[in-house]
């Protein structure tokens, strides 16, 4: 999850070029299409890791996966834009990506 996040001068020339391909996919179908592609490939990976962590006794073994995955996605998401205007430091970012997945894996203890 810290790898989408633009945590260093990389990911924050990652996140700029990905958040100017979002946005040119509004108007453009077939750059639209791409990123439809790809989105189920991360949720997947997520949920992969979830159940993996449910099977470890290390998740909660109610919790659906797939949707956790959407969550932490949208989480992370959310957190690009106030990374990359400075309105949120990078230990900000973290801790709350950390305090998210602490209460996650937690609960499974």
């Amino acid at each position: 999850m810290i790898e989408m996040l633009p945590l260093d001068d990389e990911r924050r020339t990652e996140a700029r070029i990905a958040m100017a391909f979002l946005g040119r996919s509004v108007v453009a179908p077939s750059l639209a299409t791409l990123l439809r592609e790809a989105y189920p490939h991360i949720i997947a990976f997520w949920a992969l890791q979830l159940r993996t962590a449910q099977e470890a006794g290390q998740v909660p073994g109610d919790l659906d996966p797939e949707r956790e995955a959407m969550i932490l996605y949208a989480l992370t998401q959310g957190l690009v834009s106030p990374t990359l205007i400075d309105c949120c430091p990078a230990e900000l970012v973290e801790a709350t990506v950390d305090y998210h997945l602490d209460r996650l894996f937690r609960r499974g203890r």
